[in-house]
């Protein structure tokens, strides 16, 4: 069986670390609704900075969301705070 492993972007790991503690020092006083909080916490911060490989395509003229995600929307508006032109809203 292949073993999944999803990297962690670095910038992440100080805020992890962080929370990990609060969560450890909380389960030492036995304040267990805090360090589930806690823990569930550290599980939403450790999912926000995963940094799963990507694979691009090979195509020079291609447009590579740098985001998981579904594109809802593409339409044509005036953009008047930037640009103040016509722009594509994606």
């Amino acid at each position: 069986m292949k073993k999944i492993h999803t990297p962690l972007a670095r910038e992440g790991y100080p805020f992890i670390l962080f929370c990990c503690s609060i969560t450890l020092i909380f389960v030492f006083l036995q304040y267990h609704l805090a360090a589930i909080a806690g823990l569930l916490i550290t599980g939403f911060i450790i999912s926000f900075f995963r940094d799963p490989e990507r694979i691009g395509s090979d195509r020079a003229d291609a447009v590579v969301s740098p985001a998981d995600g579904k594109v809802i929307l593409i339409k044509e508006v005036f953009d008047d705070r930037f640009t103040g032109n016509q722009a594509l809203k994606i």
